[in-house]
This record gives structure tokens, sequence and C-alpha cells, in this order.
């Protein structure tokens, strides 16, 4: 979903998505904070946020095992 235009803010839905290994939104106008669902990524491996316009803390990432955090 990298370089889409999308905008607004993420949803708490992506905390249901249990499976998601990778996810690139990187290089949209997404913005507001991080969702405390995304905790619950568990199999995320691979996640890309960079260029959007997020506000507030990552720490909801603390406890995830990402091999790449971009």
């Amino acid at each position: 979903l990298n370089h889409n235009k999308l905008s607004g803010s993420l949803s708490d839905l992506f905390g249901k998505l249990t499976k998601l290994t990778e996810m690139d939104i990187s290089y949209n106008s997404i913005s507001g904070s991080l969702p405390q669902s995304l905790k619950s990524l568990s199999s995320l491996s691979k996640l890309h946020i960079q260029n959007n316009q997020f506000t507030g803390s990552i720490n909801v990432l603390a406890d995830l095992e990402l091999d790449d955090l971009n």
C-alpha cells in the first residue's frame, strides 16, 4: 500500500490481521497515532511506516519482534 496517496488515520481493524507478516504503508499521508491494536500483530516482522504524518509515541511497537522497522 506504499505510494498510494492514502490519508486519514489507521483503523484498529489492522489489529485483527494477526497472520500479517509484512506491512508497508510508507509514502502516504496517514496521520494520527498508531493504534494500540497493532501490538496484537505478533506475526509481523516487517513494518514500513516512514514518510507519513504520524503523531505521538511508537511505544505500541515495543513488544513486537520486528526484523525491519522503517
